[in-house]
Protein backbone atom coordinates (compact mmCIF):
# COMPACT_ATOMS: atom_id res chain seq x y z
CA UNK A 1 0.00 0.00 0.00
CA UNK A 2 1.39 3.32 -1.07
CA UNK A 3 1.56 6.43 1.16
CA UNK A 4 -0.83 8.21 -1.19
CA UNK A 5 -3.52 5.56 -0.68
CA UNK A 6 -3.08 5.78 3.09
CA UNK A 7 -3.62 9.54 2.88
CA UNK A 8 -6.77 8.98 0.81
CA UNK A 9 -8.11 6.45 3.30
CA UNK A 10 -7.40 8.74 6.25
CA UNK A 11 -8.94 11.71 4.47
CA UNK A 12 -12.03 9.68 3.63
CA UNK A 13 -12.44 8.62 7.28
CA UNK A 14 -11.50 11.84 9.05
CA UNK A 15 -13.15 14.46 6.84
CA UNK A 16 -16.80 13.44 7.50
CA UNK A 17 -16.17 13.63 11.24
CA UNK A 18 -14.55 17.05 10.87
CA UNK A 19 -17.44 18.18 8.65
CA UNK A 20 -19.95 17.07 11.29
CA UNK A 21 -18.06 18.94 14.03
CA UNK A 22 -17.79 22.05 11.84
CA UNK A 23 -21.55 21.87 11.18
CA UNK A 24 -22.27 21.68 14.92
CA UNK A 25 -20.05 24.70 15.57
CA UNK A 26 -21.69 26.63 12.73
CA UNK A 27 -25.19 25.89 13.98
CA UNK A 28 -24.42 26.80 17.59
CA UNK A 29 -22.61 30.00 16.62
CA UNK A 30 -25.18 31.31 14.12
CA UNK A 31 -28.32 29.93 15.79
CA UNK A 32 -30.84 32.36 17.19
CA UNK A 33 -31.23 32.64 20.97
CA UNK A 34 -35.03 32.37 20.54
CA UNK A 35 -34.71 28.73 19.49
CA UNK A 36 -32.08 27.72 22.01
CA UNK A 37 -34.12 24.93 23.65
CA UNK A 38 -36.58 24.25 20.82
CA UNK A 39 -36.71 23.48 17.12
CA UNK A 40 -34.66 20.29 17.21
CA UNK A 41 -36.04 18.95 13.92
CA UNK A 42 -34.85 21.90 11.80
CA UNK A 43 -31.52 21.95 13.60
CA UNK A 44 -30.99 18.26 12.96
CA UNK A 45 -31.94 18.65 9.31
CA UNK A 46 -29.59 21.62 8.88
CA UNK A 47 -26.81 19.75 10.67
CA UNK A 48 -27.12 16.73 8.39
CA UNK A 49 -27.54 18.94 5.30
CA UNK A 50 -24.36 20.90 6.07
CA UNK A 51 -22.48 17.69 6.68
CA UNK A 52 -23.72 16.19 3.40
CA UNK A 53 -22.79 19.37 1.52
CA UNK A 54 -19.26 19.43 2.96
CA UNK A 55 -18.71 15.74 2.31
CA UNK A 56 -19.98 16.06 -1.26
CA UNK A 57 -17.40 18.79 -1.85
CA UNK A 58 -14.57 16.42 -0.91
CA UNK A 59 -15.97 13.40 -2.77
CA UNK A 60 -15.13 14.69 -6.23
CA UNK A 61 -11.40 15.27 -5.59
CA UNK A 62 -11.21 11.92 -3.78
CA UNK A 63 -12.84 10.20 -6.75
CA UNK A 64 -10.44 11.82 -9.20
CA UNK A 65 -7.40 11.04 -7.05
CA UNK A 66 -8.54 7.47 -6.53
CA UNK A 67 -9.13 6.98 -10.25
CA UNK A 68 -5.73 8.39 -11.20
CA UNK A 69 -4.00 6.38 -8.51
CA UNK A 70 -5.77 3.16 -9.54
CA UNK A 71 -4.81 3.60 -13.18
CA UNK A 72 -1.11 3.49 -12.39
CA UNK A 73 -1.32 0.51 -10.02
CA UNK A 74 -1.07 -2.73 -11.92
CA UNK A 75 0.96 -5.08 -9.74
CA UNK A 76 -1.18 -8.17 -10.26
CA UNK A 77 -3.80 -6.89 -7.82
CA UNK A 78 -6.40 -6.32 -10.52
CA UNK A 79 -9.28 -8.07 -8.75
CA UNK A 80 -8.58 -6.26 -5.47
CA UNK A 81 -8.52 -2.89 -7.19
CA UNK A 82 -11.71 -3.70 -9.11
CA UNK A 83 -13.47 -4.50 -5.82
CA UNK A 84 -12.20 -1.24 -4.31
CA UNK A 85 -13.36 0.77 -7.33
CA UNK A 86 -16.78 -0.92 -7.37
CA UNK A 87 -17.14 -0.26 -3.64
CA UNK A 88 -16.17 3.39 -4.13
CA UNK A 89 -18.62 3.80 -7.01
CA UNK A 90 -21.40 2.24 -4.92
CA UNK A 91 -20.52 4.54 -2.04
CA UNK A 92 -20.81 7.57 -4.33
CA UNK A 93 -24.14 6.36 -5.73
CA UNK A 94 -25.56 5.70 -2.26
CA UNK A 95 -24.29 9.05 -0.99
CA UNK A 96 -25.83 11.05 -3.82
CA UNK A 97 -29.09 9.08 -3.50
CA UNK A 98 -29.21 10.15 0.15
CA UNK A 99 -28.54 13.75 -0.91
CA UNK A 100 -31.34 13.54 -3.48
CA UNK A 101 -33.85 12.17 -0.96
CA UNK A 102 -32.76 14.81 1.51
CA UNK A 103 -33.25 17.66 -0.96
CA UNK A 104 -36.55 16.45 -2.40
CA UNK A 105 -38.31 15.07 0.69
CA UNK A 106 -36.72 15.74 4.07
CA UNK A 107 -35.70 19.41 3.77
CA UNK A 108 -39.09 20.60 2.40
CA UNK A 109 -40.97 18.57 5.00
CA UNK A 110 -38.89 19.91 7.90
CA UNK A 111 -39.07 23.48 6.63
CA UNK A 112 -42.83 23.37 6.16
CA UNK A 113 -43.37 21.52 9.44
CA UNK A 114 -41.44 24.20 11.32
CA UNK A 115 -43.06 27.13 9.52
CA UNK A 116 -46.69 25.93 9.66
CA UNK A 117 -47.04 26.08 13.43
CA UNK A 118 -50.16 28.11 14.20
CA UNK A 119 -51.35 28.37 17.81
CA UNK A 120 -54.92 29.34 16.78
CA UNK A 121 -55.70 26.05 15.01
CA UNK A 122 -55.31 22.42 15.96
CA UNK A 123 -51.65 21.89 16.62
CA UNK A 124 -50.67 18.40 15.53
CA UNK A 125 -53.23 17.72 12.80
CA UNK A 126 -52.83 21.09 11.10
CA UNK A 127 -49.04 20.99 11.03
CA UNK A 128 -48.91 17.41 9.79
CA UNK A 129 -51.43 17.92 7.00
CA UNK A 130 -49.79 21.16 5.77
CA UNK A 131 -46.35 19.61 5.78
CA UNK A 132 -47.47 16.48 3.97
CA UNK A 133 -49.46 18.37 1.35
CA UNK A 134 -46.66 20.74 0.49
CA UNK A 135 -44.03 18.00 0.56
CA UNK A 136 -46.18 15.94 -1.81
CA UNK A 137 -46.43 18.97 -4.07
CA UNK A 138 -42.65 19.37 -4.15
CA UNK A 139 -42.21 15.67 -4.94
CA UNK A 140 -44.79 15.96 -7.74
CA UNK A 141 -42.99 19.01 -9.12
CA UNK A 142 -39.66 17.19 -9.24
CA UNK A 143 -41.32 14.13 -10.77
CA UNK A 144 -42.97 16.20 -13.50
CA UNK A 145 -39.70 18.00 -14.18
CA UNK A 146 -37.89 14.69 -14.64
CA UNK A 147 -40.64 13.33 -16.87
CA UNK A 148 -40.40 16.38 -19.11
CA UNK A 149 -36.64 16.09 -19.30
CA UNK A 150 -36.86 12.40 -20.17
Amino acid sequence: MNAFSVILILLGCVFPVLAFIASIIFITYYGTPDDSKQAWLPRGVVLIAFTLALVSVILLPLDIANDRFEAGMNFGLGILWQVIIITFVLTIQIFYSIVCIFVIVIIPFAMLYYESEDPDHGYANRIWSNSNNLTDQSISYVELSFKQLY
